[in-house]
């Protein structure tokens, strides 16, 4: 959203509607070191509405569970900022050097909050619309900073290719591939698949955001990261409505099958 106009924004992401997916039925083996928080903002106190925003976050919830034991689901009047930031902080830190899952879909935003340094090159800072307030791509980061292993985001909203903040986004993809440090001298991985970059919107429907329909139309567990981003981001069905975007820091989803 542009200037937080959220009765237009909530408007224009009710306009277009996915066709219905099921979840995705796999066969897999738990992972004890991976957890997953899931958030939907169907109805939020700050954002307004968004139709179809609870039943991705239902779906993506439901298929994460088939993986870890260890997912949590937030949505709507659950989903505050201090709950959200609560469960990501104790997934980072239990993961170790495990898998962290983070989805969300709802609206997104977009603000010059007075952040002008080279860290936004926009100048404008990308945000996640929760219940009660909003939730600033630099507050992902801090987040993100603390990870000891692998974070994979997925945003289906407006605004989202850089709502992890990476700083030096405009370096060469050879540059973002090498792994970051943190502050103890180790360091991390970050996938981030969004469904469109920070100047445009993404749209959905109570049968679903287009993005959380493609990636459960493709997904199967078999197929590697690498594998099912191509297929998501030919995807025709999508590519009418929303230009998808990913971010690669590090190489620890290199050649790794989905949510492995």
């Amino acid at each position: 959203m542009h200037n937080i106009a959220v009765v237009i924004l909530a408007a224009v992401c009710g306009l277009i509607g996915g066709c219905k997916t099921d979840v995705p039925q796999t066969s897999t083996t738990k992972s004890t070191n991976t957890y997953a928080v899931v958030v939907g903002m169907e109805t939020s106190r700050f954002a307004g509405n968004c139709p179809g925003a609870g039943y991705d976050a239902d779906r993506m919830y439901k298929l994460l569970c088939q993986y870890t034991p260890n997912a949590v689901l937030l949505r709507d009047g659950n989903a505050t900022k201090a709950a959200v930031t609560a469960a990501l902080t104790s997934a980072i830190a239990k993961a170790g050097n495990g898998l962290v899952v983070f989805f969300y879909s709802g609206h997104g935003g977009s603000e010059p909050f007075g952040d002008t340094s080279a860290e936004e090159t926009d100048g404008k800072d990308e945000f996640y619309c929760l219940y009660d307030t909003y939730m600033r791509d630099n507050d992902m980061w801090k987040m993100i900073r603390e990870c000891r292993g692998r974070i994979m985001l997925i945003n289906d909203c407006c605004h989202s290719s850089t709502l992890y903040r990476h700083p030096n986004i405009s370096l060469s993809k050879a540059v973002r591939l090498s792994a970051m440090s943190r502050r103890d001298g180790n360091s991390f991985s970050m996938l981030c698949w969004s469904g469109c970059p920070d100047d445009t919107y993404s749209y959905g429907a109570s049968t679903g955001g287009q993005f959380t329909n493609a990636i459960l139309r493709h997904f199967d567990s078999k197929k590697t990261y690498d594998y099912l981003w191509n297929e998501i981001k030919s995807d025709k069905t999508l590519r009418q409505y929303e230009d998808p975007q990913r971010t690669v820091i590090g190489r620890g989803f290199d050649g790794k099958a989905i949510f492995q």
